[in-house]
């Protein structure tokens, strides 16, 4: 009788635990350090993504200007913009998410117009997509006397376009970068 009550009570708690469950908050990756140590849900754009022995992936997931390191366990390597729940933990010094599950692909917000003048100005106050147009002419897009640097993407050689793009920040040229997810040629 009592190995049925303990069965019954087991049970019981796991089907209220079941009832409880939430999914986790999304978070803004701006706002990643304020929930350190809580299980949370982020979206953004994937870079440097890499294969990790045994499964699943590292990469960087960004969004706005910010980044977030992400491990996973699950899935393949993951491109594009995704959706990832996990817990941020801090791994040799830098807040990491350990993901809870493979990433699922999301589709990405409708693009802002901007002017690249107000992109060049002050380009972490933007969030991406972005729809921007200008010329591009020796590794930069510009227009009316303002420029912003490329980074990855489509980018032809040369010429007018218009392109939907996310900012980055490039370490490398301590600068911020454009990096475009599609380029049209653009009549002005």
């Amino acid at each position: 009788m009592a190995r049925l009550l303990l069965t019954a009570s087991i049970v019981l708690l796991a089907a209220l635990q079941a009832l409880a469950w939430r999914p986790p908050p999304q978070v803004d990756l701006a706002d990643a350090a304020r929930h350190e140590g809580q299980e949370v849900r982020v979206t953004g754009l994937v870079r440097d993504a890499r294969p990790v022995e045994g499964g699943g992936a590292r990469f960087l997931l960004v969004d706005g200007g910010h980044g977030l390191g992400v491990r996973t366990q699950e899935g393949g390597v993951p491109q594009g913009r995704v959706a990832v729940e996990g817990r941020l933990l801090r791994i040799h010094g830098a807040l990491t998410l350990l993901a809870d599950g493979a990433p699922q692909e999301v589709a990405p917000p409708p693009a802002a117009d901007v002017a690249l003048k107000d992109l060049a100005a002050a380009p972490a106050a933007f969030a991406g997509p972005l729809r921007v147009v200008g010329t591009v002419e020796g590794g930069h897009l510009r227009a009316h006397g303002h420029q912003a640097r490329l980074g990855d993407g489509p980018w032809p050689r040369s010429g007018p376009v218009e392109a939907i793009v996310d900012v980055r920040y490039e370490p490398r040229c301590l600068c911020h970068v454009l990096d475009a997810s599609e380029v049209r040629p653009w009549t002005p």
